[in-house]
């Protein structure tokens, strides 16, 4: 078939002008996929020093553990933290860094200026953990602890525990610390507060593991007549309670 001598470069021109911007094209979104990588990379860096960093220190894990440690590893691992934070500042390094804070103010004589300074620390980190992640009820409660240590007004130690019972009811790793500041503090609690401890002193009953907890923490704060009338409405609790009274009278 005879074609123009003109159509042929026509032709190729145009073949030649789609695989041009087709070209353009990839370059473009290779270019932009690169940035994107290089972003996400310039991102992940400082999360990923301030890991290792944390990772280095250990004393958070055991003070959540319960365990006792020389006021040189407290001090030692709130450096370290400290020094994670300044790459990235999660809730948990916040909140760790607030724990040994805490147990570090402890090493030092009650009404010493060193403790009050510690205190005062590990309560405004836990507060900024607070803020990046308010459900945390566990972090509600240590911060009731906290202000309790300080010697803060009794709504100050009462308002993180009863947020904490709001986000975290059930929680029974939760329930014999809190319920313990809420007994002491039982004469902070507001009139619209005591249906919801009342409702948690009977939800801890209901497992029995938690009903001599209940009454010796009762005895101990002298908050016997309160956990009476949380119960009055369960005659097996009350039977369960005058045994305990016999048991404590002749053991």
């Amino acid at each position: 078939m005879w074609r123009s001598q003109a159509g042929a470069p026509e032709g190729k021109t145009r073949k030649q002008d789609r695989r041009g911007s087709t070209d353009w094209v990839r370059l473009t979104a290779a270019v932009l996929f690169f940035g994107l990588g290089i972003s996400l990379l310039v991102l992940a860096i400082p999360r990923g020093v301030a890991a290792i960093t944390f990772l280095r220190q250990s004393a958070s894990d055991d003070v959540i553990k319960g365990k006792a440690l020389p006021a040189a590893d407290l001090a030692d691992s709130a450096r370290i933290i400290a020094s994670a934070l300044r790459w990235a500042s999660p809730p948990r390094y916040l909140f760790s860094l607030g724990l040994v804070e805490y147990k570090l103010a402890l090493t030092f004589p009650p009404g010493s200026t060193d403790r009050a300074t510690w205190i005062g620390q590990a309560e405004q980190h836990t507060i900024s953990a607070l803020k990046a992640s308010p459900a945390d009820g566990y972090m509600w409660v240590w911060l009731a602890v906290m202000r309790q240590a300080r010697g803060a007004p009794l709504r100050e130690v009462v308002d993180p525990l009863i947020t904490s019972l709001d986000v975290a009811p059930n929680r029974r790793e939760l329930w014999t610390s809190r319920m313990n500041l809420l007994m002491y503090n039982w004469s902070a609690l507001k009139p619209n507060e005591l249906p919801i401890v009342r409702h948690q002193i009977r939800t801890m009953w209901s497992v029995p593991q938690f009903q001599f907890f209940l009454y010796d923490t009762a005895l101990k704060y002298g908050g016997k007549l309160n956990l009476l009338e949380t119960l009055r409405g369960d005659p097996e609790a009350l039977q369960e309670i005058a045994t305990f009274d016999r048991n404590m009278a002749y053991p």
